[in-house]
């Protein structure tokens, strides 16, 4: 039986997540137009994640969550 769940953004999911994004199709379908042109690094989505408050205008009102699988980002 799967245990998936939500839990927040931790820094070191951002390397699962720039891995995801094999292509510019898929990179476009998950972004939208946030963070600029691909290829998407992890650093720059932990920066947008961590640092910049996922550019929201309002101080403390971004929070990030991610889908895991048993404990773990699901392998894509």
């Amino acid at each position: 039986m799967q245990d998936l769940r939500l839990r927040p953004y931790k820094n070191l999911d951002a390397q699962s997540i720039a891995d995801w994004l094999k292509d510019e199709y898929v990179y476009h379908m998950w972004k939208g137009e946030r963070f600029g042109e691909f290829p998407l690094t992890a650093k720059m989505i932990d920066d947008m994640y961590s640092r910049r408050n996922g550019v929201c205008d309002e101080a403390d009102n971004f929070y990030p969550f991610v889908l895991v699988d048993d404990g773990a980002l699901p392998v894509i």
